[in-house]
Parts: structure tokens; sequence; C-alpha cells
């Protein structure tokens, strides 16, 4: 991965916020956070993850959101994907 590669949360066409890649913490993704107002659809389900833990049930309801990350620069999109989000900087796996 190219240092400080763009990745874009969306929910169809819907951009929901740009993460930044910073480093790599195997398996995670560490990058900065910048949600556009769209991502308000899915903030309170990515607060609860943070608060409480994942459980089957939250995971299905963020699942059901159909977000998909794509790489910027390549377009690829990446569908299946673990997300948390702690204020600027989210961090995530496939």
């Amino acid at each position: 991965m190219a240092e400080f590669e763009n990745f874009q949360l969306m929910q169809g066409k819907t951009l929901l916020a740009t993460l930044t890649w910073f480093k790599t913490d195997q398996p995670w993704f560490c990058c900065r956070f910048e949600p556009t107002t769209a991502f308000a659809i899915a903030k309170p389900l990515f607060d609860e993850q943070r608060e409480n833990g994942g459980d089957e049930i939250l995971f299905g309801k963020i699942d059901a959101l159909g977000l998909v990350l794509r790489d910027v620069e390549t377009g690829q999109e990446i569908a299946d994907f673990l997300l948390t989000i702690e204020d600027d900087e989210a961090w995530f796996r496939y």
C-alpha cells in the first residue's frame, strides 16, 4: 500500500467519509477519518460498536447499510471489512 493512500466509505453513490491511511498495525490499517454530513446515517451504529463492542446483531445492522470502502486511486471496492471509528481516526481490516 502506498503511503497516505485514500479510501472512501461509500453507501451506494453517497460518500460518507474519507479515510487516509497512515500506518499498518497488522491486521489493521490505521487511517485519519473525515466524515461528510451523510455519515450521520451510520454514526450511531459505529458509536455503539466502539462503546459496547460488537455483537452479531450490531454487525448485521452495519452490514445492512451496504457500505463499501473504495480505494480512490484504483477504484477497487472492498465490501467485506471490519471498521472501527474513534473521533478523527479509524482502523479497518478485510
